[in-house]
């Protein structure tokens, strides 16, 4: 390969990381719509959806059958089943109401990767406290079946508004 291809090589590799979701997106490689499409889907439309409905069966079939999710000083939550046994708890103490905003996502082939804010408030359903529920948060992607899907989530507290 010689250094014009190389050239032109890290070029679109740089090009298709320059996504902005939600808004006007920006396609740099032709057929990446669909996958953006999905992904948006996934991230800003169905994740919320399932977070906010309290869902944990709903909440763990967004992930790959061997998924995980990295939660802030606990231990990794491996498979649909763990996710899922995880989010019912969380779900059962308390009540969310938060939106997903992609900040950047890159798309290449059958993986991705997009990191997000998450913004809300969390409500503890024994005392009835509400507090903030805000994170940073990276999904590694992975299309299986047709499917956009995450693969790996992981999150620390974010930005306060």
């Amino acid at each position: 390969m010689n250094t014009h291809s190389l050239l032109a090589l890290g070029r679109n590799r740089m090009l298709s990381g320059l996504f902005v979701l939600l808004g006007a997106a920006q396609v740099a490689q032709a057929g990446q719509s669909d996958d953006l499409a999905q992904i948006g889907d996934l991230l800003s439309v169905r994740y919320p959806a399932v977070v906010n409905a309290g869902d944990a069966p709903g909440y763990a079939g967004l992930f790959t059958e061997d998924g995980a999710r990295i939660p802030p000083g606990r231990a990794v939550e491996g498979g649909r089943r763990a996710i899922a046994a995880a989010v019912e708890k969380l779900f059962k103490a308390i009540t969310l109401d938060v939106a997903l905003r992609v900040t950047e996502l890159v798309v290449d082939g059958s993986l991705g990767f997009a990191s997000a804010d998450v913004t809300g408030t969390r409500t503890v359903k024994a005392s009835g406290e509400v507090g903030r529920q805000d994170a940073r948060v990276i999904f590694v992607l992975q299309r299986a079946g047709g499917h956009w899907l995450i693969h790996r989530q992981i999150w620390n507290g974010g930005p306060k508004p």
